[in-house]
């Protein structure tokens, strides 16, 4: 990550002639199979203050601010910077590709003690951009006022979760500031680390300490990314880091114009540019294969879950067809009882109506008896009504204790015949079925009282 400082900038980038590689040497770096791990502090005792001060202090010195300018001389951007090497007259500093890309002309500006030794004009040496690194070296001419930065070397360690580090960096472009952090993550290419990076880190370096207490580069800062949720610092493991510089340091000569014939660098630039354009398609097409892979993925991954959905579906429809089987079902058996139950009524209606046409007769019957009692009853009326004239008349006596004994014949029996019925309906407690129950029951009831009153007598 780079800090901006201007909307625009010049895209042309102008590299020194390719005279600069050639002139050159072949650069070695340290390599460690140093197992131990990180060690930032030997013990807490004031004996090692002073030496613990030095090894984070050498780290700050170490640490240079990169300035990139545009082609009207205005700051573009800033970025940060280690210095790896001091050879023949040079300083090399390592940083990142896209934090030199593109600029008219940049500068390194170290800091020694909190001092800044002011801007030297910095030359390109490499650029390497690929979907999976970010490299980039710069070079200083060694002058005086830079004898006092210290060189930290490259070092390829055995590097695990849990290890401290420590890093230097100028973010948002201000004057360096250090942060105590730990690897959160290892793999072959890059290592995760906190704190996260800021913008104006890009380029900087991730530091460990050896036995001895010298710091030492392990990995080259570029990104900012995610991990278990938080945002971490991402940086590119220093031994791919030191495979493209022996590489692009190294380049073959016929991949390098001569001087005498591109007296102006018009040619180097062109094939610079070339190689970079080069480089950026392939690292596009790594990203266009990878989008493509996760969109394959996430195309299989709906497809299962569309089945998985249809599936549920299909579940869910069999269910629904075997409800309504199951309401049909009830439905038909529910029919089936009603209709029973319905010529069960039917069929009582019948008998009921049969029943009552058998009590509507045996009532005609009755009436006709009771019809043809009320007429001799009229008729005997009558007949005491005449005795009792005739008595009256004529004086006779006997003929007024006759009709007195035949109202007393007939009150008695009217009488009887209350208490018949009455003790019938009254001992009768059973619930009958039908009427026709009721009256044999109330006729049996009044024979056994007639009996009764028989036996009494």
């Amino acid at each position: 990550m780079r800090s901006n400082s201007a909307s625009s900038m010049s895209k042309f980038a102008i590299v020194i002639a390719i005279s600069l590689f050639a002139a050159i040497p072949s650069v070695s770096y340290a390599q460690s199979s140093d197992d131990a791990p990180s060690v930032l502090v030997d013990q807490d005792t004031e004996s090692n203050i002073e030496r613990v001060e030095d090894r984070f202090r050498n780290v700050f010195n170490n640490t240079a601010r990169i300035k990139a300018y545009g082609a009207n001389g205005q700051l573009a951007w800033l970025g940060s910077a280690n210095l790896v090497k001091r050879e023949n007259g040079h300083l090399t500093y390592l940083t990142n590709s896209h934090v030199v890309d593109g600029a008219d002309s940049l500068t390194v500006e170290p800091f020694v003690d909190g001092f800044s030794l002011g801007e030297h004009k910095a030359t390109v040496i490499v650029n390497h951009m690929t979907s999976t690194l970010d490299i980039g070296v710069l070079e200083v001419k060694d002058v005086i006022e830079l004898a006092s930065v210290p060189v930290i070397p490259m070092v390829v360690r055995d590097l695990a979760v849990g290890q401290e580090i420590f890093r230097v960096g100028h973010q948002r472009g201000e004057w360096g500031s250090g942060r105590l952090g730990h690897i959160v993550n290892v793999d072959d290419d890059y290592i995760l680390s906190t704190p996260k990076a800021i913008g104006g880190d890009s380029g900087s370096s991730v530091m460990q300490f050896n036995e001895a207490g010298d710091p030492e580069i392990i990995a080259l800062t570029a990104w900012v990314t995610t991990f278990e949720g938080d945002q971490v610092c991402m940086s590119m493991r220093i031994e791919h880091v030191i495979e493209v510089l022996e590489f692009e340091i190294g380049r073959p000569e016929e991949d390098k114009v001569s001087p005498s014939v591109d007296k102006d660098g018009i040619l180097q630039r062109i094939l610079d540019r070339l190689r970079d354009n080069r480089i950026r398609q392939e690292r596009e097409m790594e990203i266009l294969r990878r989008d493509m892979d996760e969109c394959a993925s996430d195309r299989a991954r709906l497809n299962a879950k569309i089945a998985e959905m249809q599936d549920e579906n299909q579940e869910l429809l069999d269910f629904i067809e075997e409800g309504q089987e199951k309401q049909q079902e009830d439905a038909k058996l529910f029919n089936g009882y009603i209709i029973q139950w319905l010529q069960g009524l039917t069929d009582r209606s019948e008998n009921l109506e049969g029943g009552q046409e058998s009590i509507g007769e045996k009532l005609n019957d009755s009436f006709a008896s009771v019809k043809l009692i009320v007429g001799f009853i009229k008729m005997m009326f009558w007949g005491m009504v005449a005795l009792l004239i005739a008595s009256l008349f004529f004086k006779q006596g006997w003929a007024t204790k006759l009709i007195v004994a035949i109202v007393k014949f007939f009150f008695k029996t009217i009488k009887l015949a209350y208490e018949l019925i009455h003790n019938a309906i009254v001992s009768k407690t059973d619930n009958p079925e039908s009427p026709m129950d009721a009256i044999n029951d109330i006729r049996d009831g009044i024979s056994e009282e007639i009996g009764f009153k028989e036996d009494a007598k």
